[in-house]
């Protein structure tokens, strides 16, 4: 499946509803993400149309606007949004380029067969899902808090999926149908059940609920150097749309 040169839009829309942050402003084709600097993909800025502003004027302008909410400013860069000029201007004014990660998208047909492993996959409350993927990730309290509001601010076709192998949550993940996509994020499987068929079971359910819930395609954002991950989407059906990153000043 492939976006198209015109589609990229509805997905870059249908991505950013999905996972919102708590505020959003536009500027000149530029989109400004805000959620009190939890993650960078709701915290950045984001290009969404056309430009008609100098480059450096802009780039001078979002990172004042930032400055003034005490968060880096950080710049999510795709093939659409002027990359070789915006990338090339922000290396040299000192951003390091970031987390290259592909979006990869699928088109749901029939229904799938489960994969091999008891796996009993149950809808959890935000706090409780946020709870598994606390323990699954290490993540601290403070981020536990965040990814709670996060989840309710989803839109409603959000399902936070745990999945129970005897009497242990052992994976996770969130879908969220939005627009006729299903994206999916935020799947972990705990590191004592890797490779036992967990991460095939969770990403094939959460699919067919997608689809029975009005979904048509599917997308998922993997990073590239996460091979695991990226190799079970590939053998699951999902091929490359197109790839990101992000440019950030460490200083």
């Amino acid at each position: 499946m492939n976006v198209g040169s015109t589609g990229w839009q509805d997905l870059e829309c249908a991505a950013m509803l999905a996972w919102p942050a708590e505020e959003e402003k536009d500027y000149d084709g530029w989109r400004l993400r805000f959620a009190d600097g939890f993650t960078k993909r709701a915290n950045s800025v984001n290009g969404v149309g056309a430009s008609t502003i100098d480059l450096s004027t802009k780039i001078a302008f979002c990172e004042a606007v930032y400055a003034r909410r005490g968060l880096p400013p950080v710049f999510r860069i795709t093939p659409f949004s002027e990359p070789a000029p915006l990338d090339r201007i922000l290396e040299q004014r000192g951003y390091s380029r970031l987390d290259e990660t592909h979006v990869l998208v699928q088109t749901l047909s029939e229904n799938r067969a489960p994969s091999d492993g008891a796996l009993d996959v149950r809808l959890a409350s935000p706090a409780d899902w946020a709870n598994v993927h606390a323990v699954l990730q290490d993540r601290s309290s403070t981020e536990r808090a965040q990814m709670i509001g996060l989840i309710q601010r989803m839109p409603a076709g959000v399902s936070p999926l745990v999945g129970i192998q005897g009497a242990d949550a052992v994976s996770c993940c969130l879908s969220v149908v939005v627009g006729g996509w299903l994206g999916i994020f935020a799947m972990a499987v705990h590191e004592d059940v890797k490779r036992r068929g967990i991460g095939t079971s969770m990403l094939r359910y959460a699919l067919d609920r997608g689809r029975d819930d009005g979904a048509t395609r599917a997308f998922l954002q993997v990073q590239v150097d996460n091979a695991p991950a990226y190799k079970l989407y590939l053998k699951e059906g999902f091929t490359l749309a197109y790839p990101y990153w992000y440019r950030k000043r460490m200083d």
